[in-house]
């Protein structure tokens, strides 16, 4: 963690840089000698907690865990999907309403004519292709969608974003037959990157989910472009040579 967190400083310290908690950051089973390369003051999110700072206490969030803030047209929502909700994979920093109840009440006070758009951030997929077993625990959490997903589509959240499997992954909606363009979606976008780099390796699927619109296993990075109250637009280029894997345009006009 301090090879990569020294590498990104030259990012971190000049940019807005948010992040969510992840089954790294929480716990080490992936570790064999767990004492040895995972003592007892790297777990619980104790390294996470004192390397960053995000507005968790400014939005009424807890412990860098989830907090929202605005940006430009945006509404920015990170949450846990390690802890604090009902069947938790890491169990529970407070219990399994808090987090849930905070959702709610920061998605119901988003003036939607200041902040038309609307991210949620957590580090599992709820849906998704599945890899082969082998590098990680690299499955959905159906706990986390039924803690969450209807929630998001009640508060008619736009893209839902995560990483920890380690490719790039759209799934696209059942009533979505235009790959390119998502027309006023009845729910949220969902969106796997997990391609920019991790210390374990790539992964293959094992098995690929019905609705999945696009794949990709080559390291890259997504940029979103928000242009007005009705449109924006993701790129995910490559990491080796900027081209476009993936495009895609979410339109609102109703």
């Amino acid at each position: 963690m301090d090879y990569c967190q020294a590498a990104m400083s030259v990012l971190t310290s000049a940019r807005m840089y948010m992040t969510a908690t992840g089954n790294h950051e929480i716990n080490c089973t992936e570790v064999t000698d767990i004492d040895d390369l995972c003592p007892s003051d790297h777990r619980n999110q104790i390294p996470y907690s004192n390397r960053f700072n995000m507005p968790s206490n400014h939005s009424g969030g807890h412990s860098n865990s989830w907090y929202s803030f605005n940006y430009a047209f945006i509404h920015v929502i990170t949450i846990s999907c390690e802890t604090d909700f009902p069947n938790a994979p890491s169990g529970n920093l407070l219990d399994n309403t808090t987090q849930i109840n905070w959702l709610i009440n920061d998605l119901a006070r988003i003036n939607r004519s200041v902040t038309p758009w609307v991210i949620v951030q957590c580090h599992r997929p709820w849906k998704g292709s599945i890899a082969n077993a082998g590098l990680s625990d690299s499955g959905n959490c159906p706990q986390c969608q039924a803690a969450f997903e209807q929630i998001l589509i009640d508060y008619n959240v736009d893209i839902y974003f995560n990483g920890h499997v380690h490719w790039y992954e759209r799934i696209c909606f059942n009533d979505v037959t235009n790959t390119t363009n998502y027309i006023n979606p009845t729910g949220p976008v969902y969106l796997t990157n997990g391609g920019i780099g991790n210390p374990e390796g790539n992964e293959s699927v094992g098995t690929e989910a019905n609705d999945s619109c696009v794949i990709k296993f080559e390291p890259g990075f997504g940029i979103l472009t928000v242009s007005n109250a009705s449109y924006a637009t993701y790129t995910y280029y490559s990491t080796f040579n900027l081209t476009i894997m993936d495009q895609f345009n979410i339109i609102k006009n109703r």
